[in-house]
């Protein structure tokens, strides 16, 4: 008889990265919604608090880390949530690379946001399947 995994219980690696990546989820959320930002914040972050204010940024960090934690603990198939947990990271890169671009200043926001992405979008991929090696045909793997 097959045992089911108890909800909450982490059963898959890949379920530890997703934590320690909602982690930082919720320290950017966290800083940007209930402290006061002291660093002044590059111009392509500064052009964006224009229009909408950085505590509604740091709500979506906040929805970012919730996604995480709930695909780490309870979710088998990811790639829903780790597309919308990409979105902060790669929308925050791009600011990085604006602001970049205009001023020469901020240069390694856009890798370190960039490949937070790309961290966040290889936790949501599935497992290769299990590869088994035989032996010259008799059935038997080479862990035998």
């Amino acid at each position: 008889m097959k045992r089911r995994p108890v909800p909450g219980v982490i059963t898959d690696s890949r379920s530890w990265g997703l934590i320690a990546v909602s982690l930082i989820y919720l320290s950017r959320g966290w800083a940007y919604t209930f402290t006061t930002v002291l660093e002044p914040l590059p111009y392509g972050l500064d052009v964006l608090v224009l229009y909408i204010s950085i505590q509604v940024y740091g709500v979506f960090w906040l929805l970012g880390a919730a996604i995480g934690f709930w695909m780490a603990l309870w979710r088998k198939r990811r790639i829903w949530g780790a597309a919308l947990m990409t979105a902060m990271p790669t929308f925050w890169g791009i600011a990085y690379l604006f602001s970049w671009i205009l001023t020469g200043y901020s240069w390694t926001g856009i890798f370190v946001y960039g490949c937070l992405s790309v961290i966040v979008v290889s936790f949501g991929v599935q497992h290769p399947q299990k590869v088994v090696f035989l032996r010259g045909g008799n059935g038997r793997s080479d862990n035998d």
